[in-house]
């Protein structure tokens, strides 16, 4: 497995993945009629944003050549030394193999290196799997909630954090 960091040459692909990841993660929680409309077109627009963001940082994983996931995480906050993951998302049928967690190594390694010392993100409160994936990598839920609409849909996430510098 590769991880570096993401080019303008990488969007089709990402957007491909991230249209995959997306629907089969909120199939439950959004209406098939919503999701069936999700172009990857949409989400190619999206990346084209992302990249003009200098205030993040877009990793992406392939394996065997195959562009199989990603992450965004923001480094720019130099003053309190916190980051935020605001986006992991993976090829659904590379789940439990370990890629996930070398994607989140990689981006503490990343802020370590720019001395951040913690690290928030926000999980859709249903998304159980997202849930135990984090816990499993020593974050905590922050007993904080916020509500943020998506396709037209209000959804509930939990913050969790956990500092940078300790081992996974």
């Amino acid at each position: 497995m590769t991880i570096r960091p993401v080019t303008k040459k990488d969007i089709p692909g990402l957007a491909q993945v991230h249209r995959a990841s997306w629907v089969q993660t909120y199939q439950t929680l959004i209406p098939d009629e919503i999701l069936g409309n999700l172009s990857v077109f949409h989400f190619q627009s999206i990346w084209e944003k992302n990249l003009k963001n200098e205030t993040h940082k877009h990793l992406l994983a392939e394996y065997n050549k195959q562009l199989i996931g990603f992450i965004s995480f923001s480094h720019s906050d130099v003053d309190t030394k916190i980051s935020e993951i605001s986006s992991m998302y993976l090829d659904h049928s590379k789940i439990g193999l370990g890629f996930g967690k070398s994607l989140i190594k990689s981006a503490f390694r990343e802020l370590k290196t720019l001395e951040f010392n913690k690290i928030v993100l926000w999980v859709v409160r249903e998304n159980h799997h997202a849930i135990e994936f984090y816990k499993s990598l020593k974050f905590k839920p922050m007993n904080i909630e916020r509500k943020i609409r998506r396709l037209g849909i209000e959804l509930t996430q939990l913050q969790f954090s956990r500092s940078v510098n300790e081992s996974t």
